[in-house]
């Protein structure tokens, strides 16, 4: 028993390790992978939920989720880098908004003890600025964050199972 639990913590520290090569290397192709496979999977979702409403007609919420599920599908399986970089549009919209709105709010109330406070509020609006001009992917550099933290994870994992106890 406890021989299969090293085995099994031991081949997810691998997984984490080769997933976090993947998305610390190749964060584009890795990502427009996990979105077909999350539209795959949302298309099963969705024909499930359709053959559960044929069979009982009087659940609208099942065709609802259905035809919100075959949506997801689509987008995700056919249009999975545009959707990559409207996620990096967003973040961009999003920072350049609120510090924008941050600005404004300390100009409005004019307190000189808030001047450090402003500081965060304009870089926030020049990092949206970038970010919507394409100088920078927030998703790009996310998903090496990620890969990053998967390849310490794993890599600690497999040092913890060889300190605490031997692999095999």
């Amino acid at each position: 028993m406890f021989k299969a639990l090293k085995t099994g913590s031991f081949l997810v520290a691998l997984a984490a390790i080769v997933c976090g090569v993947l998305l610390a290397f190749k964060p584009y192709a890795t990502m427009a992978w996990v979105l077909r496979v999350v539209g795959i999977i949302a298309l099963i979702g969705g024909v499930i939920h359709l053959i559960d409403f044929i069979k009982d007609r009087s659940q609208n919420n099942k065709l609802l989720l259905a035809i919100g599920e075959f949506a997801l599908a689509f987008v995700c399986i056919f249009f999975a880098t545009k959707v990559m970089g409207f996620i990096g549009k967003a973040c961009g919209i999003v920072l350049l908004v609120g510090g924008a709105l941050e600005i404004y709010n300390l100009y409005k109330e004019r307190k000189p003890r808030d001047l450090p406070v402003i500081i965060p509020a304009v870089v926030a609006v020049i990092l949206g600025i970038v970010m919507l001009c394409g100088g920078l992917n927030p998703v790009a550099v996310a998903l090496r964050i990620g890969g990053i933290a998967l390849i310490v994870y794993g890599v600690a994992k497999i040092y913890d199972l060889y300190r605490y106890g031997k692999l095999f």
